[in-house]
């Protein structure tokens, strides 16, 4: 049970963090899938050439480890 309420809080987080915000796109997110499917979009246009070379699960974590600005998450660099 303790798990599941981990999963859902880390869910809606993650959901939360993603913004089109500053983006061309002016259209509002309203559900998770539009935007996961922003997310998605954002990355391959921005990062997609890295995939290429590193495959798709490396190059979205090593995009997600710059920060982009679709993705506001929490950071601290000195922990």
């Amino acid at each position: 049970m303790k798990n599941m309420t981990l999963d859902r809080n880390a869910k809606q987080y993650i959901l939360e963090a993603i913004s089109n915000e500053g983006y061309d796109n002016s259209k509002e997110l309203k559900t998770d899938a539009e935007k996961l499917q922003f997310l998605f979009d954002t990355f391959n246009s921005e990062y997609g050439w890295r995939v290429k070379q590193m495959g798709q699960y490396k190059a979205f974590e090593e995009w997600l480890q710059g920060l982009p600005s679709s993705f506001n998450i929490d950071f601290e660099n000195y922990r």
